[in-house]
C-alpha cells in the first residue's frame, strides 16, 4: 500500500497487474532439449519468468529429451515417461524419484532410433515415432504394448505399426495424440501421427513444408498390428494433405481443442506451426478447415502444443525454443476469453517435451 501511495488508481492497477503470478492448477511437466532437466511449471507469470520446480538430477546421462508423457503407477500416483532422441531410449521417472529408470532402449533388434511423439491410449499401450536424421535410420510409427507382468510396464520391444514412410519420401514425423472423443474424422482410440516437413535433420536445418501432413490410424487396425505383429502398409486415412497447410508453414505441434463454440460443433486440432502461430483446424464437414487463429506472434521456436483442463476451462501450453539455447513455456487461452497470452515460465534452455493433465 505505501508503496504505491498517491499513484493515480489507473498506474497502481498497471503496476499490480504486471506482477500477478498465474498459479498451476493442473500439473503442467516440461523437459529441455539440452540439459535433460525435468520440471514441472508452478506458475506462469504475465512476462515470465514464472516457477519451475526440477524433477531429475541425472540429467548429465541422458542424450536430447524430446519428449514425455504421464503413466499412471500402480500405487495411483503418476510416473513420467520420457524420449531420449538422441540415446534411442525410453525411460520412466517414477513419482518421487529424481533419477530414471529404463524402459526400452534401441538396439540390434531395431525400433525407433530416435524416439519422439510419445502418447499413451486407454489400454496403456505406447506409441512412438522416429524420424530419419543425417544417420539415414528409417522414419516410422512404433507401438510399444503395455504388459501387465513386465516391471517396465510394457512388452520388451516396440512394433511396427507403419513400414511405408520413408517409401513415400517421408523424412520427419512430429508427434502422436490418441483420440478420447468420437468424431467425423476420428474415433475413440484413433491414433493420429503428424508429419512435419521433409527436411533430413530434425535439429538444424528444418527448410520446407513437402511432407506436411496429418494422418489416422484406426483402433482396429493398431490392435491387428499387435495381435500379428504384422505393420500395416499405410495409414488408414490422410486426415491432412499438404497442400491444406498454410504455404511455407510447417507443423511442429498438436494437439486436440475440446471445447466448442460457434465456430465448431466438435473437437478440433491445435497445429503449432514454424512460424509462431497456433492453427485451429475444424472437420465436421469431412474436410479439414482453418476455423481460427488460435494464436500467433508468439515468435519463432514453437515446438510441443498440449491442451489441459483447469477448473473445467480449457487451455493450451506450448513450448518454445528461444535464442541462444533458452526456452520457454507458454500457456494461452481460447481467443474468445480475452488475452490468448496468459503467462509465460522461463527455463534457462532449449523447451521441448510437454505434458499436461486433463
Amino acid at each position: 500500500g505505501n508503496a504505491l501511495a498517491g499513484t493515480p488508481v489507473g498506474t497502481a492497477l498497471a503496476s499490480i497487474s504486471a506482477q500477478v503470478t498465474v498459479q498451476v492448477i493442473s500439473r503442467v511437466t516440461a523437459a529441455n532439449l539440452v540439459g535433460d532437466l525435468l520440471y514441472d511449471v508452478t506458475a506462469f507469470a504475465p512476462s515470465g519468468p514464472g516457477a519451475t520446480t526440477a524433477l531429475n538430477t541425472d540429467g548429465a546421462s541422458h542424450g536430447v529429451f524430446t519428449s514425455l508423457m504421464y503413466a499412471p503407477n500402480s500405487a495411483g500416483g503418476m510416473d513420467v515417461l520420457v524420449a531420449d532422441a538422441a540415446k534411442g531410449q525410453i525411460v520412466r521417472y517414477k513419482a518421487g524419484s529424481t533419477t530414471s529408470t529404463p524402459v526400452w532402449s534401441y538396439g540390434y533388434g531395431g525400433g525407433p532410433a530416435h524416439p519422439d511423439g510419445l502418447s499413451l491410449d486407454a489400454d496403456g499401450n505406447l506409441f512412438i515415432v522416429t524420424s530419419q536424421l543425417s544417420d539415414r535410420t528409417n522414419s516410422s510409427v512404433w507401438v510399444l504394448p503395455a504388459s501387465t507382468g513386465s516391471a517396465t510396464g510394457f512388452a520388451s520391444a516396440p512394433l511396427l505399426i507403419d513400414s511405408s514412410c520413408d517409401g513415400r519420401g517421408i523424412q520427419l514425423l512430429r508427434e502422436t495424440v490418441v483420440a478420447t472423443t468420437n468424431t467425423t474424422a476420428w474415433s475413440v482410440g484413433d491414433l493420429l501421427v503428424l508429419v512435419g516437413n521433409a527436411s533430413g535433420n530434425e535439429y538444424y536445418s528444418d527448410h520446407n513444408a513437402t511432407n506436411a501432413e496429418v494422418f489416422v490410424y484406426k483402433r482396429s487396425t493398431i490392435m491387428k498390428v499387435i495381435a500379428t505383429h504384422s505393420p500395416v502398409a499405410q495409414p488408414d486415412r490422410v486426415l491432412m494433405a499438404p497442400q491444406q497447410f498454410p504455404s511455407l508453414e510447417f507443423p511442429v505441434g498438436m494437439d486436440f481443442w475440446p471445447t466448442t463454440d460457434s465456430l465448431s460443433n466438435q473437437p478440433t486440432l491445435l497445429i503449432s506451426t514454424n512460424l509462431g502461430r497456433i492453427l485451429r483446424y475444424d472437420f465436421s464437414s469431412g474436410a479439414p478447415k482453418l476455423v481460427q487463429v488460435f494464436a500467433s506472434g508468439l515468435g519463432l521456436g514453437l515446438q510441443k502444443v498440449k491442451v489441459g483442463q483447469q477448473a473445467g476451462v480449457a487451455y493450451a501450453f506450448a513450448s518454445q525454443i528461444v535464442r541462444f539455447n533458452g526456452g520457454r513455456i507458454l500457456k494461452l487461452g481460447a481467443p474468445t476469453q480475452g488475452t490468448n497470452l496468459i503467462g509465460i515460465a522461463v527455463t534457462n534452455r532449449a523447451a521441448d517435451g510437454l505434458a499436461v493433465t486433463h
